[in-house]
């Protein structure tokens, strides 16, 4: 404790501001409005999330509390809205976790400097976290430290959850992951495309989530479903199972058209518009559900409004627009005082050098360039090829200047035998050509698979990755690979290319078309920029949401021949098969592995079965090596014309030109079991009549089935003699009443290939009688007693349902293990009435004793005891 309370005095510095500044304009516009607890106040920030403002909505007057860069992303009020939780970020990048003091007026430094530091989150009680680098530090509501943890990886927006015991982050793939505080263990939440910026439901039993591509994600903790309400952000959860968040629309383009606020259920089923207000320009949103405000945010003016519960509607007529830019903020506040302290060393940047073309400033003077961000950064990762010669033009902007290849944006040429001569409209309705018409081409309806088309006709291999997280980026440019970057840097959807990161910030460096955003577009400034990735902030513009990848490569390139197998293979057999691996490409291809698969498809998936693998040795450019390999078939499949799937590169250890052509496949025909499927009763389940149907059906495309041996057994007993075989369905109807009780069957089919097939599944009968008619009809719910009581064979329990539902009836010995289980549907309220026999969910007899019974159905639940005597 000693040490604590010494790092504790270390850590924390005050600097107190004084009341009185000088007031001038607010500058810029808003985003990330978010209402204190009390709902009294509005916290918000200027362009790309700079500043900290607190708008008095009593008073109209706005409050300065710090000039930062990058101070309002994820920034947040503690419980009782007496601190503000956010980032302070210096001059020279580096960061420091901060509280600003709203009682007290002064600042709060929970860490020293660090270029790798988290915004803070509370919890419900006030205790809180950050990270530092790749740790995690936990303090209580008395900023005593708790706990100190270890994540894999630094997270810029770890969140607590509501009641203290998790914190949600994120990994350098941009997964989302669970820490529990109690005993230090993780989970992982998510495992397919990246994700970013979780928020924790009011109870903390789901978490909604961002998808890089801009998709509103909700997960389910409790049930590990997962729920996409579409593009989106800014969301707000009303408790833990609504939220409110604004709905974005996607044009062609991925320009934003329009947003919409809307209401909705965790899964999305109940999707409510939230109407009354026109927000068809806004980006951010909150909340406030005690009181039924809303705030929205849209260039320079925030719009209060109260929400009309239970309606969906805007009661219009308290809605008012606060137009930021007339209002007035304190001038001159001084800024904090940082500690002596020892600086930390910047995190390394690493990356390479490509040409730099701007899509306005370097084309030739007729062209309105204001659209080709597109054709421009094509070029530019071209040209870092040196694909293309020089095709000089003089250009008037911003300045006199030549620019060496700004006409292949715009006019018709040709090159690899292709001509780019497809006309599409610029903004001012001129005519453009060249790599900007054929990227555009049928009215802008897929520029991102045009573009890859379009590099690929240069000679570099392209393809399209609409599952971009940063690991990926990270991969190609250490291998010296440009990435072109679809974001939303701007509301139209904006392309740039990616030539370098600081991979420790997650930052990327890119060439911009559009100029550098940190300085405000349009600039000529936008060689080598620096733009953080979403879900982080350094003090850089924030990219917001990564829709996909284009990769530019020239590398190394493998294909792979098909295999030699036989047309028709058995079960269990071994095949020697060689494999041709070639390496088209221009650079040499590290080792790698040889993965084959068998499909039902041949298309691979993550279904298929693994039967082998082998080393592929380095082969140069240009090179062809053989690789032999041994596969088993597995012993239990059934009769298909399978696939055997070979991949080139299994682990993608190799960035290749073109990663499509690493797979090649042969199909067989495999002597395999006949399929049974389709069996009735379904498996499990429980059915209300004592003389049920049992029936399947079977196949075999290419081994047909031997009719007269199929053979079916029920709990044991053989009626195969009973049978019915019509076509490819086996019926057995018993004759005697089954037993309440549960029953297996056992279903045996050979086919010609002398295979057989044997299929069992189990299921229960319960019969329950419902006494009809409006007498019958039950206002509550009630469980009788059993009768009789005690009883030695059978008794029977009866209950009432006011609604039809679903019903179950447990019963447990005395020391607490579940006997017996009834399931079944009451299709309308009434008297019902099952009989229990005594025995277990195996059909054996139970000891003499004490028993419970409970019935449950919807939010009705009771219970009773009983006694059974042998």
């Amino acid at each position: 404790m000693k040490r604590i309370s010494v790092f504790i005095a270390i850590l924390f510095f005050c600097v107190s501001f004084p009341a009185s500044a000088e007031m001038h304009s607010f500058v810029g516009s808003v985003s990330s409005p978010k209402f204190s607890p009390s709902g009294k106040t509005i916290l918000f920030s200027s362009t790309d999330y700079h500043g900290l403002y607190l708008l008095d909505l009593g008073t109209k007057q706005i409050r300065q509390l710090i000039e930062n860069r990058n101070g309002g992303y994820g920034a947040n009020f503690s419980p009782d809205g007496s601190f503000i939780a956010f980032k302070l970020i210096k001059d020279d990048g580096a960061q420091i976790p901060c509280l600003y003091s709203l009682n007290k007026n002064s600042l709060v430094e929970l860490h020293a400097p660090s270029f790798l530091a988290g915004v803070p989150s509370f919890a419900g009680d006030g205790s809180f976290c950050f990270t530092v680098d790749s740790s995690l530090f936990v303090y209580n509501k008395n900023l005593q430290l708790k706990n100190i943890f270890q994540l894999q990886n630094y997270c810029n927006l770890a969140r607590i959850s509501p009641d203290g015991k998790f914190v949600a982050f994120n990994d350098n793939f941009d997964q989302i992951w669970i820490l529990s505080l109690i005993d230090g263990s993780k989970r992982q939440v998510t495992n397919d495309q990246g994700y970013f910026f979780p928020q924790w439901s009011p109870h903390g039993k789901k978490l909604s989530v961002r998808s890089l591509s801009g998709d509103v994600w909700v997960f389910d903790l409790t049930t590990d479903e997962a729920f996409n309400l579409g593009a989106g952000g800014s969301v707000n959860w009303a408790d833990d199972d609504h939220l409110v968040f604004v709905r974005y629309y996607w044009g062609d383009r991925f320009q934003l058209k329009k947003t919409e606020l809307v209401f909705t259920d965790f899964q999305g089923k109940n999707y409510q518009i939230i109407s009354g207000i026109d927000i068809s320009d806004a980006r951010f949103l909150s909340f406030h559900f005690q009181n039924g405000q809303l705030v929205i945010s849209a260039e320079n003016r925030l719009v209060l409004a109260n929400w009309k519960k239970g309606s969906f509607q805007i009661e219009q007529h308290l809605s008012h627009e606060i137009n930021i830019s007339s209002l007035k903020t304190p001038k001159d506040l001084p800024l904090v005082k940082l500690s002596a302290r020892s600086e930390p060393d910047a995190p390394v940047a690493n990356g390479f050098n490509a040409p730099y073309f701007h899509q306005v400033y370097d084309v030739p003077n007729w062209f309105n360039g204001h659209w080709a961000c597109g054709a421009t950064t094509a070029l530019m990762g071209l040209q870092y090829y040196k694909i293309l010669p020089a095709w000089p033009v003089n250009c008037s902007y911003p300045y006199a200047h030549q620019s060496s290849h700004g006409r292949y944006i715009c006019e018709i040429y040709s090159f690899n035998g292709y001509t780019y001569n497809i006309g599409g409209y610029d903004p001012d309705g001129g005519v453009a050509y060249g790599g900007y018409g054929f990227i555009i081409q049928n009215n802008w309806l897929d520029t991102k698979g045009n573009m890859a088309k379009y590099v690929r006709q240069h000679g570099v291999g392209s393809d399209v990755d609409w599952s971009p997280n940063f690991s990926k980026f990270s991969k190609n440019i250490k291998e010296a690979f440009p990435v072109v970057i679809l974001n939303s840097l701007t509301t139209a959807g904006h392309y740039i290319l990616g030539v370098g990161e600081i991979a420790a910030q997650h930052a990327v460096i890119v060439n911009d078309p559009y100029g550098n955003k940190n300085q405000g577009y349009m600039n000529y400034n936008g060689k080598n920029v620096t733009y953080d990735w979403p879900g982080y902030s350094n003090g850089h513009a924030n990219l917001n949401i990564v829709h996909c990848f284009i990769y530019m490569r020239q590398g190394a390139d493998l294909t792979l021949s098909a295999p030699q197998i036989p047309d028709t293979l058995e079960l269990a057999q071994t095949v020697a098969t060689d494999f041709i691996v070639r390496n088209v490409g221009t650079k040499s291809a590290d080792s790698s592995h040889l993965a084959i698969y068998l499909s039902l498809d041949r298309v691979f998936n993550a279904n298929d079965i693994l039967l082998a693998k082998a080393l592929i040795p380095e082969i140069d450019a240009g090179d062809t090596v053989q690789v032999s390999c041994k596969i088993q078939l597995p012993d239990s499949l059934p009769s298909y014309r399978w696939s055997l799937i070979a991949r080139a590169d299994e682990e993608n250890a190799i960035l290749e030109t073109d990663e499509n052509n690493n797979m090649a496949y042969s199909q067989f025909v495999l002597k395999g079991y006949p399929r049974v499927f389709r069996m009735r009763p379904i498996a499990n389940s429980t059915v209300d009549t004592d003389q049920p149907e049992i029936s399947a059906y079977f196949s075999d495309a290419y081994f047909p089935v031997i009719s007269d041996s199929i053979k079916l057994f029920l709990d044991d007993y053989d009626y195969s003699d009973s049978l019915q075989v019509a076509g490819n369905k086996v019926t057995f109807q018993p004759v005697n009443a089954l037993s309440h009780t549960e029953h297996r069957v056992r279903l045996e089919v050979l086919n010609s290939a002398g295979n057989r097939a044997v299929a069992t599944w189990t299921f229960s009968v319960l019969t329950t009688s419902v006494e009809g008619g409006d007498a019958a009809k039950a206002e509550n719910f009630r469980l009788a007693q059993n009768y009789p009581n005690p009883f030695n064979a059978t008794t029977n329990i009866q209950f009432e349902l006011p609604a039809p539902g679903m019903v179950h009836v447990e019963i447990y010995a005395q020391d607490g293990s579940l006997v017996r289980l009834f399931k079944f549907f009451a299709g309308s309220s009434g008297k019902y009435a099952i009989q229990w026999d005594g025995k277990n969910a195996h059909g054996q007899t139970v000891g003499s004793g004490l028993y419970f019974y409970r019935i449950r159905s919807g939010r009705f639940s009771a219970a009773k005891r009983m006694i059974f005597l042998k």
